[in-house]
């Protein structure tokens, strides 16, 4: 896809991605400063070709799993193959309705996105047993948009909502309010069952509480309007690198990053 506010473009000028074997040994190094839970994420991690490698590998260090994905790469074959080895399936769901996915930038080519897309895929990932998540990215472009039959259908454990975070170049045109993101959150939250678990993330909270590690290994973050990265993991080890960014545990705390994984 090429949704228009995506903020996972990174800085990787003349620098080469992780290998395969580099990207097993990261995972080691993470799973040994006691990390307990790995999320894959993008772009699409599925495009990824050693992702179930990876995966595995998490799992057998003892790491709780999760993918966010936009769910195109959710084949018979990987849901079959990742039993037992991934925990939990993140989907992004944006909009149900084909013209505003299409403005935002979320579709692909060879394949129609739409509302029959999305309660299949939510079918296929339950069917298969994981554990639901569902993202959804607050913008101009869906802000007024009701996700309340989705939701109650899907019935995720948690529904996370995220104000557009205008990081990148070109999105300023989809800039929501803090009113009108509430707005949204609050409209949902009084229609969709409680036994959901809403998380409303605004850009303040969102901003330097998530631990990121990009495609080269290095971490980053994201609280002076822009990535910051560190050295890479791989070079300068996971405790010196760390110390190169910044991660506000409060904030954290605060959209309930801890939970019953």
């Amino acid at each position: 896809m090429h949704c228009a506010y995506c903020f996972a473009k990174y800085d990787l000028t003349e620098t080469k991605r992780l290998t395969h074997m580099e990207s097993l040994d990261l995972i080691d190094r993470i799973a040994s400063a006691g990390t307990m839970k790995l999320t894959f994420a993008g772009g699409e991690p599925t495009l990824c070709p050693w992702l179930p490698d990876l995966i595995s590998h998490a799992k057998n260090r003892g790491l709780t799993t999760m993918l966010v994905t936009n769910g195109t790469g959710l084949t018979d074959s990987f849901l079959t193959k990742m039993r037992g080895l991934l925990d939990w399936i993140g989907i992004s769901v944006n909009s149900l309705h084909v013209n505003l996915l299409k403005s935002i930038g979320a579709q692909c080519r060879n394949m129609i996105i739409d509302s029959d897309f999305y309660y299949r895929i939510v079918d296929e990932i339950k069917a298969y047993g994981y554990r639901l998540k569902v993202n959804t990215v607050v913008c101009s472009v869906n802000c007024n948009e009701d996700f309340t039959d989705f939701i109650t259908y899907a019935n995720p454990e948690r529904w996370k909502i995220f104000q557009m975070l205008p990081l990148m170049p070109g999105s300023q045109r989809f800039k929501v309010d803090l009113k009108e993101f509430r707005v949204f959150y609050e409209r949902h939250a009084n229609k969709v069952t409680s036994c959901i678990d809403i998380i409303a993330e605004d850009n303040h909270i969102m901003t330097e509480s998530y631990v990121m590690i990009d495609p080269i290994g290095r971490f980053y973050d994201n609280g002076k309007g822009r990535h910051s990265y560190s050295a890479s993991i791989l070079d300068v080890g996971i405790e010196e690198a760390f110390r190169q960014i910044i991660v506000d545990d409060s904030k954290m705390l605060e959209r309930n990053a801890v939970y019953n994984w």
